[in-house]
């Protein structure tokens, strides 16, 4: 078996070229969907303002998305609300689910792969409460 490590990153732990990379990557994204907003005439509108970069940074970083080392978003979903996953961030690589809540601010996402792999295999989800105690078993 080859393992392999793959870090994910918040923006602010990203190089200067990675953020700078995110942050034209989201900046057309923003602008290309554009804020929908109700006219005087109760009627829906679009418009497709231009963002600054601060704008850019402050929509990142309150969306929390996590990156790859070269800038490239990280296929993510952070469930909120009354969600029954409310709470839960999921990382979905190569269409494989990893809850990476609990392992985020604990040890590198790689780490979680390697031990979510060997106690668990490939076919199956990530049970919160069994795998952080497969965590503090190895010392983590």
């Amino acid at each position: 078996m080859k393992q392999v490590l793959i870090n994910l990153y918040s923006f602010n732990e990203l190089s200067k070229k990675a953020q700078e990379k995110a942050i034209r990557e989201h900046q057309t994204f923003m602008e290309e969907m554009g804020e929908e907003f109700e006219d005087e005439n109760g009627e829906m509108k679009k418009d497709y303002p231009e963002y600054s970069e601060d704008d850019v940074k402050e929509n990142i970083e309150a969306n929390e998305y996590i990156f790859f080392e070269d800038g490239n978003l990280a296929k993510c979903t952070t469930y909120t609300g009354k969600h029954k996953k409310s709470g839960i961030t999921e990382f979905n690589f190569h269409g494989r689910i990893y809850d990476i809540t609990s392992t985020a601010k604990m040890i590198p996402v790689g780490v979680a792969f390697s031990i979510a792999d060997r106690f668990y295999g490939s076919d199956y989800p990530l049970a919160h409460s069994t795998f952080d105690n497969a965590l503090e078993e190895l010392g983590y």
